[in-house]
């Protein structure tokens, strides 16, 4: 008999869960991490839930950038409120910020909300320039941004 476990969370939370060494099945186990979900199903599930045009779903689906937390928290939003993507964002913010945003930001080091800080207030940077902003190394950064990346799957 198989038995299969499907945990969701922060990456940092997930990864010492696994290292605990009274969950050591956890380091054995196979893992499938798992990647955005599908503009195009959610697109889908869009359109047959609120009847909507395919371009508005898309819209919907894009707005999410395929995090399964904001695919749910939109379309209930979207669905008790009986209002449009539009309507809807001032409370999706809202919802995101109290059960994600603050979740994430409380849990980064004082480095990683500085790059963070960074590349909000300047856009896409180059490596080199973002490591001189900060002061930092080549082999710091590389583990900095190691950990970002992680953080974000």
């Amino acid at each position: 008999m198989q038995l299969y476990l499907l945990m969701t969370g922060l990456y940092e939370n997930i990864y010492n869960l696994q290292r605990d060494k009274r969950c050591s099945f956890l380091m054995r186990a196979e893992k499938v991490n798992i990647g955005p979900l599908s503009l195009i199903g959610m697109k889908n599930q869009y359109m047959q839930t609120f009847r909507c045009s395919e371009k508005e779903a898309f819209k919907m689906a894009a707005f999410t950038k395929g995090y399964s937390y904001a695919f749910q928290a939109l379309g209930y939003i979207m669905w008790d409120k009986d209002c449009s993507l539009e309507e809807a964002i001032p409370a999706f913010d809202e919802k995101m910020a109290g059960y994600c945003y603050e979740k994430v930001w409380d849990d980064l080091s004082e480095k990683e909300k500085e790059i963070i800080s960074l590349l909000a207030e300047n856009g896409e940077m180059k490596t080199r320039d973002i490591i001189a902003k900060i002061g930092s190394t080549d082999r710091t950064f590389s583990v900095q941004r190691d950990r970002l990346e992680k953080k974000v799957l």
